[in-house]
């Protein structure tokens, strides 16, 4: 069976997808990516001169590719990942001090806009497929008994 959804592929009304919702996520994973890099090498690294902490931004490039082409599939498991850079924002905007805080803040916001989006541009996708489903199943099985009555009709002959 082809699972449009799982191929990632769109829907077959491509116009239920929402091109904004998609720039939306597009724009803040790219700028996370730019502020994780920024925030330990520049702003406010843990120690002076940067650190490797900085890597932290690699994780994000590899939905980078599928979120910008629209892919479904990544838009569902990259706001899962997503979750950890707003778990992270939360806890280093509540214990670091200072303006390290502040970029944390910024690390919430733009990890939260990621996950809307992404849940928001998905959502017409999963509804479409899931309505998908249920009709042919609704199909498959009045077939059923459509054949079942036949076959008790011809015995009766």
């Amino acid at each position: 069976m082809n699972d449009d959804l799982t191929k990632g592929a769109p829907p077959r009304s491509p116009a239920a997808l929402n091109p904004r919702l998609r720039l939306g996520a597009s724009v803040s994973l790219i700028a996370l990516i730019v502020l994780c890099v920024l925030w330990e090498t520049v702003l406010a690294p843990v120690r002076p001169g940067g650190t490797l902490l900085a890597l932290k931004a690699l994780p994000l490039l590899l939905p980078l590719r599928g979120v910008l082409r629209g892919n479904l599939y990544t838009f569902q498991w990259a706001s899962m990942l997503m979750l950890l850079y707003f778990m992270e924002g939360i806890v280093r905007a509540t214990s670091d001090p200072g303006f390290s805080a502040n970029v944390a803040w910024v690390e919430v916001l733009l990890s939260t806009v990621f996950f809307w989006c992404a849940v928001l541009y998905v959502r017409p996708a999963k509804r479409a497929h899931k309505q998908a489903k249920s009709a042919a199943e609704t199909a498959a099985k009045a077939a059923e008994a459509a054949a079942a009555q036949s076959a008790t009709h011809d015995k009766q002959l």
